[in-house]
Parts: structure tokens; C-alpha cells; sequence
């Protein structure tokens, strides 16, 4: 359970992040 949520933390900020490098790529 905790892992999970700690996996899922993870993908959505990596998410964000890779929304910021676009945006700033962009």
C-alpha cells in the first residue's frame, strides 16, 4: 500500500515535471 502510493506520488511528479520542461522547452 505504501509503496503504491509512494509509486504514484512519483509518476505525478515526474508528470508535472515533464509538463514544466515543455512548457519552458516549448
Amino acid at each position: 500500500m505504501v509503496f503504491s502510493t509512494k509509486l504514484a506520488i512519483q509518476q505525478i511528479m515526474v508528470a508535472q515535471f515533464m509538463n514544466i520542461y515543455g512548457l519552458g522547452a516549448s
